[in-house]
């Protein structure tokens, strides 16, 4: 068991990191989708990003998975930005590296 000082030691130390990491860190990056298209994305998201299979999970229950699908897949067009035919929608993300 830890006291509580060991506890408030371990808070400041989150605290310091955290700080630091602001200090020093890009959190801008731009994520290519590369040549697919929006469905495309979408159904990749669908399959592999926790948030995505969750919201088609609970829309799977209500009988929306259809309208859920053809939301995303707007939001997507509409957020593209390429110009090449492919899909390029900017997001900002912390990329966390941890390091041994």
């Amino acid at each position: 068991m830890v006291g509580r000082g060991g506890v408030r030691r371990n808070q400041e130390t989150i605290v310091n990191t955290n700080r630091a990491l602001r200090e020093e860190a890009d959190f801008t990056e731009t994520d290519a989708l590369g040549r697919e298209s929006g469905e495309a994305v979408i159904e990749s998201f669908r399959q592999f990003y926790g948030p995505t299979m969750n919201a088609f999970e609970a829309a799977e229950k209500n009988g929306k998975v259809v309208e859920l699908h053809r939301q995303l897949v707007e939001l997507a067009k509409a957020q593209n930005q390429s110009s090449n035919g492919g899909t390029s929608i900017p997001a900002t993300f912390l990329r966390v590296t941890v390091c041994p």
